[in-house]
């Protein structure tokens, strides 16, 4: 399913509750995506620009219709949610085989790359955290995020990577926050040769 961008919890590819994605190839990109909408409040009532006049009061921008000008606000959905689902991203490569309906978590490092950037975001949180697992020979994850979020009673899932080379940098980060009573998410991580976590965003 691909959402309505006007809705809250929109993602580029989105699955029902306990769904499962698999995202299996060679090289694997994804960047981050936004989306410039009309700001509104709580209650859904638009939001205008303001100034300040001569006296120092609060007036309405206009435009040349002398219409009050409307706040638009950046919007960043998630590339792929899969709530309280399951999410693979498998970069097998050229000469790799995966064999369709084989344990993820069996699979070890591969050959090809990975890489989140630009504010990237894939997300299993739900009532309890999904499973992530990710396979590559490197995976670079920049100013993105890994979500795992436990918002109810049930215990999380795990997030799962291996791979040859890992790097998180510019702030880029694995949330396993949990907001219920259940148990967060375990999170183990793999690296054949090199591992690095640097920097902020």
């Amino acid at each position: 399913e691909i959402t309505d961008p006007g809705d809250e919890n929109h993602a580029v590819i989105r699955v029902s509750e306990s769904g499962t994605v698999s995202v299996i190839g060679g090289d694997i990109e994804m960047k981050g995506v936004f989306y410039r909408r009309p700001a509104t409040d709580d209650e859904g009532n638009p939001i205008y620009e303001q100034a300040a006049d001569e006296q120092g009061n609060p007036v309405y921008v206009t435009d040349e219709n002398g219409e009050p000008v409307q706040v638009m606000e950046t919007f960043r959905p998630t590339n792929i949610a899969a709530p309280a689902g399951q999410i693979s991203i498998i970069a097998a490569g050229s000469e790799s085989e995966v064999e369709i309906g084989s344990s993820v978590s069996e699979i070890g490092s591969l050959k090809s790359d990975i890489a989140l950037s630009e504010n990237a975001r894939i997300d299993v949180s739900g009532s309890e955290a999904g499973s992530v697992f990710i396979r590559g020979g490197q995976l670079f994850v920049d100013d993105s995020a890994i979500q795992a979020e436990t918002l109810g009673d049930r215990d999380g899932g795990r997030v799962d990577i291996r791979a040859e080379e890992i790097s998180f940098t510019r702030g880029a980060n694995i949330t396993c926050d949990v907001e219920g009573t259940g148990r967060g998410a375990d999170v183990e991580i793999r690296a054949g040769g090199s591992f690095l976590f640097a920097g902020e965003n």
